[in-house]
């Protein structure tokens, strides 16, 4: 079964892409942390076959302040798994996407309009359904 986890503190957004990528891979299981102390959890006792990080959001349920611990996050990530191969950035931010390169980061999606060479975060949709998709 894959399981992805989604970071990503605006709960609306986080609710929809939730929805999607459950659709594109049917029997799969989406777990969402729209924090950094629970995403980290989820990080450390949860085996994921693709994590799906914002790069700013809230550093715990209790503090509303919006902050740039994605990265941190990604850290994380990178020192669970030994790579940052399956972690898809997901920003508004243009200044965090050189910081997320430098951590081995490809998988890059903006936020709102493009930003140069990166696609939309809608694209991200697609090339999961290309690798996840049901029945794979």
């Amino acid at each position: 079964m894959v399981r992805f986890l989604v970071v990503e503190d605006d709960e609306a957004g986080s609710d929809a892409l939730k929805e999607c990528l459950e659709r594109i891979i049917g029997e799969g299981k989406v777990d969402v942390a729209t924090d950094y102390q629970t995403a980290l959890g989820h990080v450390r006792n949860t085996p994921y076959d693709l994590y799906i990080v914002d790069g700013e959001f809230f550093t715990d349920p209790s503090c509303r302040e919006v902050r740039c611990v994605g990265l941190d996050l990604m850290k994380e990530i990178i020192r669970k798994e030994g790579s940052a191969e399956k972690i898809r950035h997901m920003t508004a931010n243009d200044g965090l996407i050189p910081k997320a390169e430098a951590l081995g980061v490809t998988k890059i999606y903006r936020k709102g309009t493009p930003s140069g060479e990166y696609p939309k975060l809608l694209d991200i949709l697609g090339e999961i359904r290309t690798e996840f998709g049901a029945g794979k």
